[in-house]
């Protein structure tokens, strides 16, 4: 099971942890955590002339919250489960190779569009950690606070995938996310 956590997912990740262990008796399920040590905090971006003049680094530093001890985070998961996820630099590093800028060459809409995804960026590229650890042919992608309830669930999907000849497997985002991608196996 991969997953993304930062600061403000630790409990909720703890009590998925602790909910998928009791819900499925299967004792060989794998945890690889990426976890974000570093929160870009966003405080509803508006970004006015003086910030824009700022240097990109600048502006990801003063809106950004560490947590250096993930002890807390540790504590719920088995040691080897927990990898560390990228700083928000080296996630704005790896995002502007598209670009084929460096941070100090961006505009102000790059650099608003650059701070405006920088969590999401962050996000994947931590998931692409997580899921470089994982050694199984099945793996298990979820947010920290998505919740399946069913006994046995990780079993009965994989018999099914196994079954019906499935690569990929997910569940339908909210009705009222209209905009999402619908029909999903």
């Amino acid at each position: 099971i991969c997953s993304v956590a930062t600061p403000l997912h630790r409990e909720v990740l703890a009590v998925n942890f602790h909910t998928i262990t009791r819900l499925n008796s299967d004792q060989r399920i794998r945890w690889r955590i990426a976890y974000n040590s570093e929160m870009f905090v966003t405080k509803k971006i508006k970004m006015d002339k003086r910030e824009f003049a700022k240097p990109i680094t600048e502006i990801i530093s003063s809106r950004k919250q560490k947590d250096e001890n993930c002890g807390s985070l540790l504590a719920d998961f088995p040691a080897d489960s927990v990898v560390s996820g990228p700083s928000l630099e080296e996630s704005l590093e790896c995002a502007l190779k598209v670009l084929d800028k460096s941070p100090d060459e961006l505009d102000p809409y790059y650099k608003l569009r650059a701070v405006k995804s920088l969590a999401s960026y962050q996000h994947a590229f931590s998931l692409a950690r997580a899921l470089e650890e994982a050694p199984t042919r099945f793996v298990v992608i979820t947010d920290p606070d998505f919740y399946v309830i069913q006994p046995n669930w990780i079993e009965r999907v994989i018999e099914y995938m196994a079954h019906v000849k499935l690569a990929i497997f997910g569940a339908p985002w909210n009705p009222s996310w209209y905009q999402k991608f619908r029909d999903f196996p």
